[in-house]
């Protein structure tokens, strides 16, 4: 079990990285972006684990997050925010 968990620091930190990550101009670019952000992440936990890939629904959950960073992200930058 602290194998395991072990193996998933760097998941949940580039996990967040990817959360909190720079934005996209259109809303295509921004759905482009957040379907990339979910291979690459589903990507590097089959790396891990296999049996651990994430389900339809989790990537749909976390392509809803990526992409409701990202338009929060723009309107901030658009309202001149930093």
């Amino acid at each position: 079990m602290k194998i395991l968990i072990k193996q998933f620091v760097p998941v949940i930190f580039l996990f967040l990285a990817i959360a909190f990550s720079g934005f996209a101009q259109s809303s295509k670019q921004q759905e482009k972006k957040a379907q990339r952000k979910v291979k690459e992440l589903n990507e590097l936990i089959v790396s891990i684990d296999t049996t651990l890939a994430l389900t339809e629904n989790q990537r749909k959950q976390i392509f809803n997050l990526h992409l409701s960073k990202m338009r929060e992200y723009k309107i901030v930058m658009e309202n001149g925010g930093s």
